[in-house]
């Protein structure tokens, strides 16, 4: 997983210090070894440098190099290193003689600002058409508020913007440029709880909660126009009306954020990088001397006790796996023709002696992959782990699915007609 981040060396686009602040910009998964040009349009601030990051890359470079010299008995490439002391020397001839994964940037090109029509969308949700002139103390104010209102995403009461307004007007009376007293007010609503939070309340969500929920669910971004008159008419309620936005929402192009960061939250696949402890398994390396194989290194591995347990349930899972290479092409044999045994056994006693077994007993458990699956779905939907109060509604949506065998989109759409996912 290739990562673009924004970056600030202490404002110097020559430095090498430390980054002081990084801010993720995109992700994009490599798939293959192909060079491929990856372009994105985006912010950078005053200051900051892209920079790339491997993401799921390699191990932390010091560790890489012991492990790799360790290697020097298998690998020619790295027996000239094996009894160097350690060092920059070592350091950097290992590392150049890796031949693994790894991302070699030859070009970056920066092109900006590139604004293609003024009024910006930005600009136009802040100040509307007005022009600088036109501000005074009543045209700010009814921009607060048309602005409050799309940023808290539902009709805002008088208590929410009253300290707001009286800020801004009071600031304007003190002598404060109109410009600058509005920006002082957008910025209090941007740091407001109303637009940091969904505050959906208690029990039945009003309609303004389920087009905000709905939202985030399928776009991860705020209701549009749509779903917006749909709540203040009282109509998101409506089980046709519902279905019919699912289906609407589905097939706008903004679902593909739901694809991409259901997946990734799911399966935590932005950490991958980060991740193999529990807090109480010490960061230690068990002693893996001569073992030739993954199989042999993992069997080691479960001779430390903290490891054992866990490693009796995830080691069955990557041996079935192995015929795998690190970019997915099949393979029979690891280097110098050692054979890859791929066999193993599940943690509740079935066996399986290579990758087709292995495959036909998981596509045999249909019923609990749907039910994880639905499980997930339903938390990411709402935004909070599932409970024993929430059981019935996930049997419901799995006797539904059982009995009609519908697609992933009649999921989605029993996801959202579910009780959990309106109310709280």
């Amino acid at each position: 997983m290739l990562e673009l981040a924004s970056v600030d060396r202490k404002g110097s686009a020559e430095s090498t210090g430390n980054v002081s602040e990084m801010i993720p910009l995109k992700r994009v998964e490599l798939r293959n070894q192909t060079p491929q040009w990856i372009e994105w349009t985006g912010y950078l601030e005053a200051g900051f440098e892209p920079e790339v990051r491997f993401r799921n890359g390699p191990i932390a470079a010091k560790r890489m190099v012991r492990l790799l010299s360790n290697l020097g008995e298998e690998h020619e490439e790295f027996k000239p290193f094996v009894n160097m002391k350690p060092g920059l020397e070592k350091a950097h001839g290992v590392l150049k003689s890796y031949r693994g994964q790894k991302l070699r940037i030859w070009e970056i090109q920066v092109e900006g600002p590139q604004v293609t029509s003024w009024p910006p969308a930005g600009h136009q949700k802040l100040y509307g058409d007005l022009k600088s002139d036109e501000l005074n103390r009543d045209t700010v104010s009814q921009r607060i508020r048309t602005f409050a209102e799309t940023a808290f995403r539902r009709p805002i009461t008088t208590d929410e913007l009253e300290p707001i307004q009286s800020l801004v007007a009071s600031k304007i009376d003190m002598g404060m440029s109109p410009l600058a007293a509005a920006q002082l007010g957008f910025q209090a609503i941007l740091c407001s709880p109303g637009f940091l939070y969904l505050d959906e309340g208690q029990g039945k969500l009003d309609d303004y909660a389920i087009a905000s929920r709905l939202s985030y669910f399928l776009w991860s971004s705020m209701p549009d126009t749509q779903l917006l008159n749909l709540a203040a008419n009282g109509k998101l309620r409506d089980k046709a009306v519902l279905r019919e936005q699912v289906g609407r929402m589905i097939a706008d192009p903004k679902s593909n954020r739901f694809v991409s960061h259901f997946i990734r939250r799911w399966l935590e696949l932005d950490n991958i990088g980060e991740m193999p402890p529990p807090p109480d398994v010490p960061e230690i390396e068990p002693d893996i001397r001569g073992a030739t194989t993954v199989r042999d290194e993992l069997a080691k591995h479960r001779n430390v006790a903290t490891c054992a347990e866990c490693h009796r349930k995830i080691d069955p899972l990557g041996f079935a796996l192995e015929n795998f290479d690190a970019i997915g092409q099949w393979r029979e044999n690891y280097g110098r023709n050692l054979l890859i045994d791929p066999s193993g056994k599940f943690p509740k006693g079935k066996e399986f002696q290579s990758f087709s077994e292995f495959r036909d007993q998981i596509n045999q458990r249909d019923e609990q992959f749907t039910k994880c699956l639905t499980e997930k779905l339903l938390t990411y939907a709402i935004g909070r782990e599932l409970n024993t109060g929430d059981r019935p509604a996930v049997d419901a949506i799995l006797e539904t699915l059982h009995n009609q065998s519908p697609g992933f989109q009649e999921l989605i759409q029993l996801i959202v007609e579910s009780s959990v996912f309106r109310r709280n």
